[in-house]
């Protein structure tokens, strides 16, 4: 289905649906839910999964990372010690960024703000020849003068400013990970 006639499904739904009042029956509600959730996945098919991005780079990390579907060599055990402690993350977000550290192939990694020891753990297995480290602020990462491969920020505590002199910090092609970017909105 065309952009163009899928754009017009959703106005004439928009325009033709009928509304008593501010009364919507709940299950026309999810009919109107589910046919625009339609329309929006036959718009977007043709970009899923990275297709439509024109750099290189950004195209082989979302479609060999981000997409990646097969078993890596830590995912069992890992899921088995999970069970027994308290996670942060959902376990497809903690592989993924398993997945980031590992593409990364970074020497010495960090993480900034409070995280749980699941995720701590899924970072290390992800690159067990990393060196990781784990401190509360951003500012304390900074002022070590290191240069890390691969950071990740949980937490957008303490100012913008702080976030932006982390590049300066990290190696060539090193890999910043911001968790909540959109989260919080001034």
């Amino acid at each position: 289905m065309r952009p163009f006639l899928a754009r017009f499904v959703l106005s004439f739904l928009r325009k033709n649906a009928i509304f008593v009042g501010s009364y919507i029956p709940l299950s026309m509600f999810q009919s109107f839910v589910s046919l625009r959730r339609f329309a929006r996945w036959v718009v977007r098919f043709r970009h899923r999964r990275g297709y439509g991005i024109h750099s290189p780079f950004a195209f082989n990390l979302v479609r060999g990372v981000v997409y990646e579907s097969g078993e890596y060599y830590a995912y069992a055990p890992l899921h088995a010690w999970r069970q027994n402690h308290a996670a942060d993350l959902r376990e497809k977000d903690d592989r993924l960024l398993f997945r980031l550290i590992n593409h990364s192939r970074a020497g010495r990694a960090v993480v900034v703000g409070p995280v749980s020891a699941v995720t701590l753990r899924y970072l290390h297995e992800g690159r067990t020849s990393c060196r990781l480290t784990a401190v509360d602020t951003l500012t304390a990462a900074t002022l070590r003068g290191d240069k890390f491969g691969f950071a990740y920020v949980s937490t957008l505590s303490g100012h913008i400013d702080d976030l932006m002199t982390l590049p300066d910090h990290m190696t060539d092609g090193g890999l910043l990970v911001v968790r909540g970017i959109g989260v919080h909105k001034a």
